[in-house]
């Protein structure tokens, strides 16, 4: 019940993307010894930057490097650097930003946004203190380092892994694909990171530091000289790949990074009154049989709470909306999934909408009530209560009359009430 103690705001994301169209090969890790190493590189100082890449993750033990420099206490100065890493924390899947300072310390940008069998577009952002994580376009985790934190490190620059050379053994093998890595000198904007999101790139776009597109070798085929991973900007920081078998279907170069199967122009929640209306909106749709809405539970674990058909005529734009007629008390984090006519389903975008306390005066009284309990300062609005357990047991209008309370044991109760843009969270004990 703690979470019913979190304020009530919310946070609406919306991004637009064009259609993937020209990307080609990627390539596979095992989860078992695969990396890249490039050396030391990729040192940005106090400077801003920005990092990004394609996954898509196959299994997801406890960590799983996706892009890594330093971020270890063998290096020097310990634990400088930055990083992209998925985590598998028994309570959540989360994709973490991670940026660690000289002085020993770190920060972290994390969302439990991570998902298996599914393309995902993930972006870093540094800008002076703040870091900022994104995820499909959108902004999922923010957080103020409190001092620009100096990254470089000695250790070297890795893709898939947690690689440390002559310093020490390598760690949290990534169990998926890669595709689309890049980095930049300058701290992107979301209107940035969404127009290149979708597409390949030049190599030689301002600010654009290193640039892998993983268009190599045979998909599928035999590729055992296929072992350096090239830079396609000017400054040829080329990466060798380790332990990759370079054959079949695993551990290989292999093709056709899946392009998302619908052009999503946005996807947002906003309350109203005691449910929270999601809706988005495609531009153009490929077989789509329709959507699915998931809910994180407070145990970690993504929820179905809904299905939406795709629209029958297929036009310019399409418009959809699910209602969630019983959301929980605090952050909630809800999943867009869109489901082909071949049971494909892919992961589009997640938003987060936030409860939590107003600074509205609301009381309750009598307290203990008994048969009926009146609302101060308050003339009309909406109220819920809510069990020790979190069930929701009684909702409607109140007003001056009061709240009716009909068929509650005695016993304590939570009461959320909302009216206008207040709303607050009260303790009732029925007697």
């Amino acid at each position: 019940m703690s979470k019913l103690s979190a304020s009530f705001f919310l946070i609406i994301l919306i991004f637009s993307f064009n259609r993937l169209s020209t990307q080609n090969n990627y390539l596979d890790f095992d989860g078992l010894d695969d990396y890249i190493n490039f050396g030391n590189v990729h040192n940005f100082g106090t400077s801003d930057f920005t990092i990004e890449a394609w996954v898509y993750l196959d299994a997801l033990p406890s960590l799983s490097k996706i892009i890594n420099k330093g971020q270890t206490q063998v290096g020097t100065p310990s634990n400088a650097g930055y990083s992209i890493r998925a985590e598998n924390n028994l309570l959540s899947d989360d994709i973490e930003f991670r940026v660690g300072n000289s002085d020993g310390s770190f920060s972290v940008a994390k969302a439990p946004v991570a998902t298996l069998d599914n393309w995902f577009h993930v972006a870093g952002v540094r800008s002076g203190t703040t870091i900022t994580l994104y995820f499909n376009g959108l902004v999922v985790a923010t957080t103020d380092t409190g001092t620009t934190f100096d990254v470089d490190t000695n250790v070297e620059f890795g893709l898939g892994a947690l690689y440390r050379g002559s310093l020490g053994a390598t760690r949290e093998f990534l169990n998926g694909k890669l595709d689309e890595v890049r980095l930049w000198d300058k701290a992107r904007t979301q209107a940035e990171i969404q127009s290149t999101l979708n597409q390949e790139l030049a190599g030689s776009e301002p600010g654009l530091i290193a640039y892998y597109n993983f268009n190599q070798g045979i998909p599928g085929g035999n590729n055992p000289t296929e072992t350096i991973l090239f830079d396609q900007t000017s400054n040829g920081n080329n990466g060798d790949l380790a332990f990759f078998s370079l054959t079949g279907d695993n551990s290989n170069w292999l093709g056709s990074a899946a392009p998302l199967p619908v052009e999503l122009i946005s996807f947002n929640g906003k309350r109203s009154g005691l449910q929270v209306i999601l809706s988005w909106q495609t531009s153009h749709e490929d077989s789509n049989r329709g959507f699915w809405i998931d809910r994180l539970t407070q145990s970690g674990l993504w929820e179905t709470i809904g299905f939406v058909p795709a629209n029958e005529i297929n036009s310019t734009t399409n418009n959809y909306q699910l209602v969630d007629k019983n959301p929980k008390a605090g952050t909630i984090y809800y999943r867009l999934r869109q489901e082909d006519y071949d049971a494909i389903i892919v992961a589009l975008a997640t938003i987060s909408v936030n409860y939590g306390i107003d600074s509205a005066v609301f009381q309750l009284y009598p307290n203990p009530a008994s048969e009926r309990v009146f609302v101060s300062e308050i003339e009309q609005g909406e109220y819920m209560i809510v069990d020790i357990t979190g069930l929701d047991v009684q909702q409607g209008i109140v007003s001056l009359s009061g709240i009716a309370l009909t068929n509650l044991t005695p016993g304590l109760y939570f009461v959320v009430i909302t009216s206008d843009h207040h709303s607050v969270i009260r303790k009732l004990y029925i007697r």
